[in-house]
């Protein structure tokens, strides 16, 4: 896909701005190696990967999309868990590879392969010595 004509389709075009839905770190890296702003949204609401990416404060007393919401109010295990569930995505997102491998399958299955196919293409390498991860 890298070294076919749909990055020349695209520059030709002179995008102005993309939307980037959440859940395909691949059009992230395409609008960054075209250097089109974007706008980021997740049809799945405001989740906890949003939530982080987006640098919004963590609010613990919502509940995280990692569980099932209920209707009473949280409770201090509750929010200890929603701090959990958020702080692990905090890590996958702003820490080393390594670590965001360990914790997120999603990570692992998804953001790194797509990373490293980005780093590893030549003409992304002619632009980007050093191609920044995808949750970067």
């Amino acid at each position: 896909m890298l070294n076919s004509n749909l990055m020349d389709t695209l520059k030709k075009d002179k995008i102005d701005v993309g939307i980037v839905y959440a859940g395909n770190p691949c059009q992230i890296a395409i609008l960054h190696v075209l250097g089109i702003p974007f706008i980021y949204y997740d049809v799945d609401g405001f989740t906890d990967e949003t939530i982080i990416a987006s640098g919004t404060p963590w609010n613990l007393d919502s509940h995280s999309t990692r569980r099932i919401p209920s209707n009473s109010r949280p409770n201090f295990a509750s929010r200890l868990l929603n701090g959990y569930h958020l702080l692990r995505e905090s890590l996958t997102q702003n820490s080393h590879p390594f670590i965001s491998r360990i914790i997120s399958k999603r990570y692992k299955n998804l953001d790194d392969p797509i990373a490293i196919q980005f780093s590893e293409d030549y003409e992304i390498k002619k632009k980007f010595k050093h191609f920044p991860d995808v949750n970067k």
